[in-house]
């Protein structure tokens, strides 16, 4: 998706989206 962003989504840092 948007790729490894921990950043937003610390718990899907491979589906972080939002």
């Amino acid at each position: 998706v948007m790729g490894v962003d921990d950043s937003v989504s610390p718990e899907c840092p491979l589906l972080a989206t939002d």
